[in-house]
């Protein structure tokens, strides 16, 4: 089943478009962005800020599974483990996304599982 709050984050204009093409199409943007990543918002897209609130609406809601499985990207597996953890932003931004791990968010933990 797709969730609309897991959905990968959604990067507007940028989508699709290397580094170089996005420095000659948006001068100057992406080191605005590296320099507030939580809060910059990709023109058309999100921003770290905008992700972590899907994260946390996701966490919020009632499941009826003992257990639930979800497979994110690398945004939204951090706002959830920051949202779950209760990390800071410049903590949550460093937490790991690793593409050969499951990050099991138990009891007020987090642990990084290798596949």
């Amino acid at each position: 089943m797709i969730v609309p709050l897991l959905i990968e984050a959604n990067f507007g204009a940028w989508q699709g478009l290397t580094h170089s093409e996005i420095d000659a199409q948006y001068p100057g943007a992406r080191q605005a962005r590296e320099a507030d990543k939580w809060h910059y918002v990709i023109p058309g897209g999100e921003s770290y800020a905008l992700v972590d609130a899907r994260a946390r609406c996701w966490l919020a809601s009632r499941r009826h599974a003992a257990v639930t499985i979800a497979v994110t990207h690398e945004m939204l597996s951090r706002t959830m483990q920051g949202a779950y953890a209760g990390l800071t932003q410049t903590d949550t931004l460093g937490c790991s996304h690793r593409q050969d791990r499951i990050y099991w968010l138990h009891d007020g933990q987090i642990a990084e599982l290798l596949c």
